[in-house]
């Protein structure tokens, strides 16, 4: 198992990282190596993840039995291989014997609504604040204070719009064909706290550096010290898992440390008031997420000093960049308000509307659900030019 684990770590660490290490060898010691540009395979991340948690469950489980194509069928599942959710061997062969390959009407309604609420979630917003970001980030020198915390904000609409609208894609086509995939968010912009927040987050990552990195580095079973550097462990793991720079190791290390300090003071953040902690716990998650999209130090120093320019106007470059939502342009009124209003919108959503798996688990199947599902289909092929990547692909 260690030999096998060892292997596949080695494989993600050529793929992803040699080009860093190049990198941090010629700043240490003054050299002038030419980095590869290695392009690592789609999905290694997740994959190498999956194959991990595989390893140690055939370990765990000797009676478990399998062969080569239903690995491989496990392995390459092809719903979720590319940005997760990270599916377990115990939940998909549970499943995939009795279930696989029988008609369920009602789950490929449900399989059929939720990737319609998938898509759009990709096409209809996270692709339209994505421009507004790429804007902004592309021409940094421009922002004030208003434009930044704009352009901020849009990214955090836009990470969650784009990965939980794949997740839900990946959900709803493993629905249809009568596999569950494990649910990997659950609305975590309404956490109350930097833990809660964790519990909603990409929950299956969580779920993975808790039982194969925090539980075997001794959890909290080995004293108080010991607790919060295992958990500053498994944070600084997730940031360099995420990216091979040192900013996604910088993301890590801060959500890190505001993890333990909220576990330093639980006690107190119970006494205020939910709305006050949930305020504070998006305004970190924002603020965190400018040093995951910056790139570098160069250009996350550039954004934080934009924070400090007086004005609250919006570039006229963010506001260029928004001139259509899908397929549909925008051409009536003031580009700028235009703009504050979607970003708007897409808050409420994320605070005050249910999220796509418990929509599609209360709704009723009726003429009605079947348009709208329809209805966004359409609407969703019809934006298709244009369309950016997901930006879990490139982790």
């Amino acid at each position: 198992m260690a030999t096998f684990i060892a292997l596949n770590v080695l494989f993600l660490g050529i793929f992803k990282y040699t080009d860093m290490a190049i990198s941090l060898v010629n700043v240490v010691l003054k050299t002038n190596y030419n980095v590869l540009n290695i392009q690592a395979p789609l999905g290694i991340s997740f994959i190498t993840f999956q194959q991990i948690a595989f390893l140690v469950y055939v370990y765990k489980h000797p009676e478990f039995k399998t062969d080569a194509l239903s690995y491989s069928a496990f392995i390459s599942f092809f719903p979720h291989v590319l940005s997760g959710p990270i599916l377990y061997a115990e939940e998909y062969y549970s499943q995939v014997k009795e279930k696989i390959g029988r008609v369920n009407w009602d789950n490929i309604s449900a399989g059929l609504l939720l990737f319609s609420i998938g898509m759009a979630k990709k096409v209809l917003l996270a692709d339209v604040y994505g421009k507004m970001v790429d804007a902004g980030y592309g021409a940094i020198d421009t922002l004030n204070f208003g434009s930044v915390l704009f352009v901020s904000v849009a990214y955090t609409l836009q990470i969650y719009f784009d990965f939980s609208g794949y997740c839900d894609m990946a959900m709803g086509i493993g629905k249809m064909i009568n596999i569950n995939l494990p649910i990997n968010f659950n609305s975590p912009y309404k956490a109350v706290t930097i833990d809660d927040f964790w519990d909603r987050w990409h929950m299956t990552l969580t779920r993975f550096l808790t039982r194969h990195i925090y539980i075997p580095l001794g959890g909290n079973r080995k004293g108080v010290v010991r607790t919060y550097i295992n958990i500053l462990m498994v944070f600084l793991i997730s940031g360099l898992w995420h990216g091979a720079s040192l900013t996604f190791v910088l993301w890590g290390f801060v959500h890190g440390l505001v993890m333990i300090i909220s576990r330093l003071f639980k006690k107190s953040l119970y006494k205020i008031p939910k709305v006050i902690t949930q305020v504070f716990t998006f305004a970190f998650v924002n603020f965190a997420w400018v040093i995951f999209r910056a790139g570098s130090f160069s250009a996350m120093k550039q954004i934080f000093m934009a924070f400090l320019k007086p004005g609250i106007y919006l570039s006229d470059i963010v506001t260029t960049s928004f001139d259509k939502i899908g397929f549909i342009d925008i051409v009536f009124g003031n580009k700028a308000i235009e703009a504050v209003v979607f970003v708007l919108i897409g808050l409420c959503i994320v605070f005050g509307a249910k999220n796509s798996v418990e929509l599609v688990e209360r709704c009723k199947w009726h003429r009605f659900s079947a348009i709208c599902a329809t209805l966004l289909l359409i609407v969703c092929m019809l934006s298709f030019t244009g369309t950016a990547t997901y930006i879990y692909l490139r982790f």
